[in-house]
């Protein structure tokens, strides 16, 4: 990327997850930094750090979202929602100038779209941070056609700066 871009949004997919024998001289990621809205789309039973190479350069992001994957609606994923909550609690202590984590269900099984809610708005509560946000009102794209992806960034796109805004706070000073 050329250093006079000024990119103020950013989505973030499991094809841009750095290769198993990542190195920095391979994939710079350093145009993240001053990126100030990042959004990760990751499946909930893989390591929510798939893309190690590149959460670290979001740290000088102000909005991040992590879109929750889960496509299969007949298979639960609740085993993997508590190491998943663990990891992003420690990554968002890590960064300091965050203002927002909006999380976002995208999780199709029921029981596991339940389970994640009241895992994130269990750790918002019990962590007392404010920052964290939840939007489980997300439409779900129709991956058959090829262009789930594209679908998605779309979306994004035409809602604009609102779209970073969407979802409900899970933790307010004094509750």
């Amino acid at each position: 990327m050329h250093p006079t871009m000024n990119l103020q949004s950013v989505l973030l997919t499991p094809q841009t997850q750095p290769p198993a024998n990542y190195s920095p001289l391979v994939l710079d990621l350093d145009w993240l930094s001053p990126v100030p809205r990042n959004r990760v789309l990751y499946t909930v039973t893989d390591d929510p750090f798939f893309a190690i190479g590149f959460l670290p350069r979001c740290s000088q992001g102000r909005w991040l979202v992590f879109d929750a994957f889960w496509l299969h609606p007949d298979t639960s994923v609740v085993y993997a929602i508590p190491r998943f909550v663990e990891t992003l609690a420690d990554f968002l202590a890590n960064l300091p100038r965050a203002e927002r984590l909006l999380l976002r269900s995208c999780i199709e099984h029921d029981e596991s779209r339940r389970a994640f809610c009241d895992a994130v708005a269990f750790w918002a509560s019990t962590a007392r941070d404010p920052r964290i946000w939840l939007d489980d009102d997300v439409e779900m794209v129709n991956w058959d056609n090829g262009r789930g992806f594209d679908d998605i960034d779309i979306a994004c796109a035409l809602a604009g700066h609102d779209f970073w805004l969407r979802g409900v706070q899970l933790y307010t000073e004094g509750n």
